[in-house]
């Protein structure tokens, strides 16, 4: 059997656990614990700015590869795909309609085309035969800079919107 160490009554005693200091040890030791606190501060400081300076990264360099781009949609089963290119203030604008193998018959669509907020062209077409795809090209003249493109189809009582952003 085990025997007790401290043999004697348990005794509490607060002025046991008291420590004093002189003023000149607590002038002596503040120094070390302002230092502490202002490094600290420098570290916390260092890592908000690196995650600013992550997120900034992040979005300029994700950003513009994700917004503005709904360049594929499907209506009424077609699945329409819009190509956007430009050269010289000139944009290239291609929608292809592909039609599955079980798909709809044709039906007339209507395009219109948006070149950063103004109507560029309209026009009307047949959707593909089953099976097959049909491709709607559109050549006009825009911003050298930056343009946004928006692209809407109608087929029947269906709408979808593409859009996608060009700049040189």
């Amino acid at each position: 059997m085990p025997t007790r160490i401290n043999k004697g009554p348990e005794i509490y005693d607060p002025e046991a656990l008291k420590s004093e200091y002189s003023r000149s040890e607590r002038e002596e030791a503040a120094p070390y614990a302002s230092k502490r606190k202002k490094s600290g501060r420098k570290i916390s400081l260092r890592i908000l700015l690196l995650d600013l300076l992550l997120l900034c990264v992040i979005g300029g360099i994700l950003y513009p590869y994700i917004a503005g781009r709904n360049k594929e949609g499907v209506l009424e089963g077609i699945r329409c795909r819009m190509y956007l290119s430009s050269s010289e203030g000139t944009l290239y604008i291609s929608v292809r309609m592909d039609n599955p193998e079980d798909g709809v018959p044709p039906d007339t669509v209507d395009i219109r085309i948006f070149v950063n907020d103004t109507e560029a062209g309209a026009f009307s077409d047949l959707t593909p035969a089953p099976g097959k795809s049909r491709t709607v090209r559109y050549k006009t003249s825009g911003d050298p800079q930056k343009n946004a493109v928006r692209i809407v189809l109608d087929i029947n009582s269906g709408h979808i919107e593409l859009n996608a952003v060009s700049s040189e």
